[in-house]
């Protein structure tokens, strides 16, 4: 065993792991755009601000917009394996 450990990811509707290092599984990570996720890295790496106010409400941010393109995408597969009404009108 490689001794990393494994953890559900944070974002609602998400069914996939993370490491215990990492904020959000691989998949969702890249829902959060460029500039929030260097900050959260920024934020990360400076001792002084690791774990701080900035860096926690920067860590909910990216699990907030990760749910929000999650449900978007879970929306579309919907809707596009059912059928769009609106296709058929």
């Amino acid at each position: 065993m490689s001794g990393k450990q494994w953890r559900p990811c944070p974002v609602e509707g998400c069914d996939r792991k993370r490491r215990n290092n990492q904020v959000v599984c691989r998949r969702c990570w890249w829902f959060v755009e460029k500039e929030l996720r260097e900050r959260i890295w920024r934020l990360f790496r400076s001792d002084e601000t690791r774990g701080g106010r900035e860096h926690q409400a920067a860590l909910i941010e990216a699990v907030r917009i990760c749910s929000a393109q999650l449900a978007k995408q879970h929306k579309f597969q919907k809707r596009q394996s059912h059928g769009d009404a609106r296709d058929h009108a």
